[in-house]
């Protein structure tokens, strides 16, 4: 039999003397001592060394912990909010060349009164011009009663160039009247009838591609319609906004008035 050190050494521990187990493995109790006896013992290992709190020995280095990253909040969608739409869109048909741009809904309603495409404002905003109406517009005809407090609706269209090269303004124009007079609660209305008639009378159409600035220049020459000033122009555009002045009251002492003088 072969001779198991392991085994040996086991049973050895367990009491066996060196002759019972020389009996086991047929050789010698010498043989058995010595094999055991040169039997090294396997190293012990050392224990692991405990892990100290930098914190509670100064002596050894501050480790760096990482701490985690603040991701700070969203910021709040500010919402966004669309300029009113203008009044009288529904009157301006498809391909429509030129039309009235006037102050309110009021007016807009006296043009529409007189059978004329006429949208109402309080001021311009920029994103008007993506609207279907503006899209094929050659020509728009500002009509502004001088009775009304027209500042601001003049002034935003004044400072937006897409919307100032495509405008006409007319104001308070003189009526017909021996002396002329002038009438200025009621010019809108006054124009917007002329252009029915006007309209009359010439064969060209607001929706026809043919529509030129010649076929519509004595009308709008006879109603005082000019370029809107620059907004630069600050001159110009006080005399567009100038209120109408007072009428005349007759003096007490003038026999006109029939009071006896």
């Amino acid at each position: 039999m072969n001779f198991d050190l392991a085994e040996a050494v086991r049973l050895r521990s367990e009491g066996w003397s060196y002759r019972r187990l020389a009996g086991k493995y047929h050789t010698s109790k010498d043989t058995v001592a010595r094999r055991i006896h040169n039997l090294k013992p396997a190293p012990v290992q050392p224990p692991a060394a405990p892990v100290q709190d930098p914190s509670m020995n100064p002596i050894l280095p501050m480790v760096q912990v990482s701490r985690p990253v603040e991701v700070p909040p969203e910021p709040a969608l500010v919402p966004v909010v669309l300029p009113p739409a203008p009044h009288g869109l529904d009157s301006i048909p498809a391909g429509c060349k030129a039309f009235f741009l006037v102050r309110g809904s009021l007016n807009q309603r006296y043009a529409r009164g007189y059978a004329q495409p006429a949208v109402g404002i309080e001021v311009w905003h920029h994103e008007y011009a993506s609207l279907p109406a503006f899209q094929a517009i050659e020509r728009i005809w500002m009509v502004m009663n001088s009775s009304e407090d027209n500042g601001a609706f003049l002034l935003s269209i004044a400072g937006d160039i897409w919307i100032r090269e495509r405008c006409l303004v007319s104001v308070d124009g003189l009526t017909v009247r021996n002396p002329p007079v002038r009438l200025p609660d009621v010019w809108v209305q006054l124009v917007c009838k002329s252009r029915r008639s006007w309209g009359g009378r010439h064969s060209a159409s607001i929706v026809h591609p043919a529509f030129q600035l010649a076929d519509r220049s004595d009308f709008e020459a006879g109603h005082h319609f000019q370029p809107i000033p620059h907004p630069n122009h600050t001159n110009k555009l006080a005399a567009l906004l100038a209120k109408p002045p007072e009428p005349e009251k007759p003096s007490p002492l003038d026999r006109s008035s029939g009071w006896d003088v």
